[in-house]
């Protein structure tokens, strides 16, 4: 247990196996996602949305992508204990394909 008192949740990780037994998991960070207050001999329940949010901007040259989970946290996906990479497709607007590839982290 922890002391009654202010806290701030900074992160959290979300983890799941797969069919085949593989551990998968979401890790997430930001400087502050929100206060909580913790009360002597009451339960505290915290909801988090476990969904994986993406945005994107695009130039000619240059493509952004952000992976992020609740509270704009930032976030990275894990499969047995690596992170993953991730496959994207560019598509015109009548759906032929441009170009397509993965982004690695680092």
């Amino acid at each position: 247990m922890i002391p009654a008192g202010e806290y701030e949740i900074t992160g959290y990780r979300i983890a799941a196996r797969d069919e085949s037994g593989v551990e998968w998991f979401l890790a997430a960070t930001q400087p502050f996602m929100r206060e909580l207050e913790v009360v002597d001999g009451e339960t505290l329940h915290i909801e988090i949305d476990p969904r994986i949010h993406l945005a994107m901007k695009s130039s000619e040259q240059r493509v952004d992508v952000m992976v992020h989970g609740d509270q704009s946290a930032g976030m990275s996906i894990y499969r047995g204990g690596r992170r993953i990479p991730l496959d994207f497709k560019v598509m015109t607007p009548n759906g032929e394909l441009v170009t397509q590839g993965s982004f690695h982290y680092g």
